[in-house]
């Protein structure tokens, strides 16, 4: 078997199938805004990304506890750097392409608040991640090529509250907390590459979202 092929397997065996094979589970879209700091050695940011989430809570029949999954696709509209005392506004229209995305996943948990209001709350690991290219010409050099990729790992948490009238449809409002703790970046310009990980690294993010969505019975429901 491919390796590709062996990869889609594990993940469906592991992950996708606990999801759909539970009693009940919901899954839901909207829009999301994202804002974070990040400090390393001597240096800070600050960047505001809005974009999309996409929220999945899985929960046996009869319980509270089950898995979430939370993924967010942002894309920057500002960045600003502090690097001792000078402070600068990023211009993004530099980049061609500029994107931001994140995958968490870990322990849900699902409270009924009367028959109206769902309360679900989420913890577990979270992967970060940054790809910027660039791709410019003038008349002081033929081509220059920027690329950067960041890949940042830490922790994060969920926590939404759903209006159930409209059942099996649902619609929530919520945030995702999350702190970053490890990073690796590659960055290359033309004929110049760096990479490696980050000093005195952290990340601290706010992402609140509004999620449409609707509620579905596993495969090993009764319906």
């Amino acid at each position: 078997m491919p390796f590709k092929k062996r990869v889609y397997f594990v993940v469906f065996c592991f992950v996708l199938y606990p999801v759909c094979a539970a009693a009940e589970f919901s899954i839901g879209g909207g829009p999301e805004g994202g804002f974070s700091f990040e400090k390393t050695a001597g240096a800070s940011s600050t960047l505001i990304a809005p974009g999309a989430a996409v929220a999945i809570f899985s929960v046996p029949e009869d319980s509270i506890i089950g898995l979430f999954f939370h993924f967010s696709f942002l894309f920057p509209v500002l960045l600003e750097k502090k690097a001792g005392t000078t402070e600068n506004k990023v211009d993004l229209s530099f980049y061609d392409f500029l994107f931001q995305a994140s995958a968490m996943l870990g322990a849900g948990f699902r409270f009924d608040v009367g028959d109206t209001f769902r309360l679900n709350l989420g913890v577990g690991p979270e992967i970060l991640g940054l790809i910027a290219n660039a791709k410019k010409k003038s008349d002081f050099y033929n081509e220059y090529n920027y690329s950067l990729s960041s890949l940042s790992i830490g922790i994060g948490a969920a926590a939404e509250i759903s209006l159930e009238a409209l059942a099996p449809f649902y619609i929530a409002l919520g945030t995702v907390l999350s702190y970053n703790f490890l990073n690796y970046t590659s960055v290359s310009a033309s004929n110049v590459s760096e990479e490696g990980w980050a000093k005195n690294y952290f990340l601290f993010s706010v992402r609140p979202y509004i999620c449409f969505g609707w509620h579905f019975e596993g495969i090993d429901g009764d319906d």
